[in-house]
């Protein structure tokens, strides 16, 4: 299988079981307790901000690393060069025949 595809999975599991898995915990403290369904409710909610905040903090560090990672790949490119030719009326290009630097997309 795809590496993202198993990471999608895991992801998609996390986000299911966690709240069900506290949610059904708390159904138990509740029984046990003879209370209503508070600490159900509660701990399914904590279950699902959890793991929202889990997940978003682990994709904006993901994000940050490949952004660091393109920057560093564009700041080791070697700048381009405007291809050279016959000079006309106009060009940007010095009495040498030389042409300015564009700037790295």
């Amino acid at each position: 299988m795809d590496s993202g595809l198993d990471d999608g999975f895991s992801k998609a599991f996390e986000l299911a079981l966690t709240p069900a898995v506290l949610g059904v915990l708390g159904w138990l403290v509740d029984q046990r307790l003879e209370l209503t369904p508070l600490f159900t409710l509660v701990a399914f909610f904590l279950g699902v901000i959890g793991t929202s905040v889990s997940l978003w903090y682990r994709y904006d560090a993901a994000m940050r690393g490949q952004e660091q990672a393109a920057a560093e790949a564009r700041a080791a490119r070697p700048p381009r060069r405007r291809p050279t030719g016959p000079r006309e009326a106009g060009d940007a290009s010095g009495s040498d025949g030389t042409t300015e630097l564009e700037p790295a997309p």
